[in-house]
């Protein structure tokens, strides 16, 4: 298990809470923008949740780039 630190919303938890969640789970939660650091093993004082489940708050949409408009020329 790897202990992360949340960089945006997932399974009901908010950015900024410490949890759990399979190492397997790293690279694609990572790849979403949800991973805002890989916290290290160390015991502290901050509360850790274990995650399971599929996220239930869905991932920001994102917006396509606007179509790059011409000048004249001459």
């Amino acid at each position: 298990m790897a202990r992360i630190k949340l960089a945006a919303w997932h399974a009901g938890r908010a950015p900024g809470e410490v949890v759990e969640v399979p190492d397997g789970d790293v690279p694609g939660l990572r790849r979403d923008g949800r991973v805002g650091e890989v916290v290290a093993d160390e015991p502290e004082a901050v509360a850790v949740t274990p995650v399971d489940g599929p996220p239930t708050e869905p991932a920001p949409p994102v917006e396509a780039p606007l179509p790059r408009r011409r000048g004249k020329s001459g």
